[in-house]
């Protein structure tokens, strides 16, 4: 099963509006598994939105013998013409993503919908592999913010260390590894996953596009350098390799680099960011 169906599954599981002993549950992934909902990886993204849309909107309990018959409430809510023309939308747009999250808390794995949220130079470079972007969070059980640093949390470090050392496993088969994080999400306790598909991206092809970070010999530099290109950022034009110099000298003084990261950019470019944006005043100048 794709990864986006496989995540929207878990998503119910999570939110107890189903349990895996419920045999509309298994008649519905059989549908999914089987059928032309698993054949393309749009379709599945697009029966994967309609999972969260009822996971969000429809009132099922684990509890309720009704619930077997969503196969039924899956086909109609596939047909409304007005569901079809917003998952265009949100298809189209690079600025705002649907983007799934994973809660890690010290007992169990929590799954939630994808939700819309700003988007980032790695996703937006690979857009059409997204599914496979999943971010974690350790958190505690009511799901909060996870604080491991008095006597009584400390064993979950070990706990923490396993799983980004080995990864985790939505179902059976898909494997999801540690990729990068951006520097607001190391103080949340939050990174990025990768789920390991067949024909799908890799760490390693993703990490070369991001440019070459082997000349940094501290590790948390490194990763410090990965993580700009996962800051949320929004798209406002596309340079070629000609518009863009890689020749200005840094300011060094003393063994340390003041523009390091820093760069300059010309007045039109501003403008025009300036102009997309509606900023009445420029603070680049």
């Amino acid at each position: 099963m794709r990864p986006s169906l496989r995540f929207s599954i878990l998503a119910l599981l999570s939110k107890n509006k189903f349990n895996i002993f419920n045999p509309g549950l298994t008649e519905f992934m059989e549908m999914l598994n089987n059928g032309k909902w698993n054949e393309h990886p749009v379709t599945a993204d697009f029966g994967a939105y309609i999972i969260d849309q009822i996971n969000l909107f429809q009132d099922l309990d684990y509890k309720d013998d009704s619930n077997s018959k969503l196969c039924d409430l899956f086909t109609q809510i596939c047909k409304d013409q007005s569901r079809k023309d917003e998952f265009r939308r949100v298809q189209s747009n690079t600025d705002l993503m649907r983007q799934r999250r994973v809660l890690v808390t010290p007992t169990l794995f929590h799954y939630t919908v994808a939700r819309e949220e700003e988007s980032n130079k790695v996703l937006r470079e690979y857009k059409e592999h997204h599914v496979q972007f999943v971010r974690l969070s350790f958190v505690q059980d009511d799901l909060d913010k996870g604080y491991y640093f008095n006597e009584n949390s400390r064993f979950l470090l070990g706990y923490i260390h396993s799983i980004l050392k080995n990864g985790f496993f939505a179902g059976r088969g898909l494997q999801n590894t540690f990729l990068s994080y951006s520097n607001s999400q190391l103080k949340n306790h939050t990174c990025w996953f990768l789920a390991k598909v067949e024909g799908g991206i890799d760490e390693p092809t993703i990490i070369d596009k991001m440019g070459s970070f082997e000349h940094e010999k501290n590790i948390l530099k490194r990763y410090a350098r990965r993580g700009q290109c996962f800051s949320t950022t929004k798209n406002v034009a596309t340079l070629t390799a000609a518009e863009v110099s890689l020749s200005l000298p840094d300011i060094e003084r003393d063994g340390y680099n003041f523009s390091d990261g820093c760069g300059l950019i010309h007045p039109d470019l501003a403008q025009e960011i300036a102009t997309t944006y509606k900023f009445t005043n420029i603070s680049a100048f």
